[in-house]
C-alpha cells in the first residue's frame, strides 16, 4: 500500500517486554509469569532483596 515491496520482518535478537502487574504477580513464595505458552510458576526467594520490599525503598 505504500509503494514498497513486501519484506520479511527480522528480529536480530530475542526481546522481552513485560508490563508491570499485567504479565506477572508475586504471591507468598511464588512468582507467576505469563508467557506465550501459558503461565509459569517460579519459586521466589527474598534473600538479598529485603530492602526493596519493606515499603521504604523508592
Amino acid at each position: 500500500a505504500n509503494g514498497h515491496p513486501w519484506t520479511r520482518v527480522r528480529f536480530p535478537q530475542p526481546a522481552l517486554d513485560l508490563v508491570w502487574h499485567r504479565d506477572d504477580s508475586l504471591k507468598a513464595e511464588w512468582f507467576f509469569l505469563n508467557t506465550l505458552a501459558g503461565g509459569v510458576r517460579i519459586p521466589f526467594a527474598l534473600q538479598g532483596m529485603e530492602r526493596l520490599f519493606d515499603d521504604t525503598w523508592q
